[in-house]
């Protein structure tokens, strides 16, 4: 995890390690599907529900689901999987072209 730094690259700043050589991650997962549409224009009806036509506009806030599993280098039966939901500030709005 980058805890300094003031650019996009990479390689500038400090970096924190998430897991020690012990462990191996298996798999790191990211998921949006649970993320939120609302059609602003029809009284904020839900976009599946009500699908948008031309000059809709539509508020769209992000769910982000990460998921890591990994296990023990030693021990390779012993695994551990742990998620979390994060919802995006930045709420994003459009018009339906």
């Amino acid at each position: 995890m980058r805890q300094s730094g003031s650019s996009l690259d990479c390689q500038s700043g400090e970096w924190l390690a998430l897991t020690t050589p012990a462990v191996v991650v298996d798999s790191l997962q990211f998921n949006l599907s649970n993320s939120l549409c609302l059609n602003y224009t029809q009284s904020g009806t839900d976009c599946v529900a009500a699908p948008p036509i031309n000059n809709d506009v539509l508020l769209r806030n992000h769910r982000l689901e990460i998921t890591l599993t990994g296990h023990l280098r030693q021990k390779a039966v012993l695994t551990q999987s742990d998620g979390l939901f994060l919802m995006v500030r930045n709420v994003v709005v459009e018009r339906v072209p």
